[in-house]
């Protein structure tokens, strides 16, 4: 009977511990906000003779997740990266347009995601939100976790020529690292 009693105090003790142990590294987790951000430069050139290109543009930037300094402190060390929000902001605009069709994506290697907007009248201030209706959060998650540059592309066709504008992208996420992750 001694030891059963024996053997069951050493069970509860290693349950106990092992349970600790993980309570333990759960608080040495660091949590902290980033946000990435690239403007991207549209032209739709002056009327020309191809009626099928008028309207047309496109543009692209490049972002770093190791440019910000705790993403690059951590980056061996992420647990979890949870998108909070993404869109674009339109910057400037050298005169009112409205956008037929655009679809802006965001790449990485073999990694991609993409949303597409129709008629929308953009001015100055105006805020496009980029939904998760198909996961596009989740490969954006998994293109920041890759550590590797990546590409914002747009390409669309407006309602009028000659016209320039700029939209700024915004990913913002909370990042979950850990000193003791491998």
């Amino acid at each position: 009977m001694k030891k059963l009693q024996k053997l069951i105090l050493l069970i509860v003790l290693v349950i106990f511990v092992s349970t600790g142990c993980n309570k333990l590294e759960e608080l040495l987790d660091v949590t902290f906000s980033t946000e990435y951000s690239v403007n991207l430069n549209a032209i739709v050139p002056p009327s020309n003779y191809l009626k099928q290109d008028e309207g047309n543009f496109s543009a692209s930037g490049t972002i770093n997740p190791n440019s910000n300094t705790d993403f690059l402190t951590y980056a061996d060390k992420i647990k979890d990266i949870e998108i909070t929000s993404i869109s674009a902001k339109v910057i400037s605009i050298s005169k009112q347009v409205t956008i037929e069709m655009a679809n802006i994506s965001i790449s990485s290697s073999n990694l991609n995601t993409s949303w597409n907007f129709s008629d929308e009248v953009i001015t100055v201030g105006k805020v496009l939100t980029f939904g998760n209706e198909s996961g596009q959060w989740n490969k954006v998650q998994d293109i920041l976790e890759s550590l590797n540059t990546f590409t914002v592309f747009i390409d669309g066709k407006t309602d009028v020529n000659d016209v320039e504008f700029t939209l700024e992208i915004n990913i913002k996420s909370i990042i979950t690292a850990n000193p003791l992750e491998n």
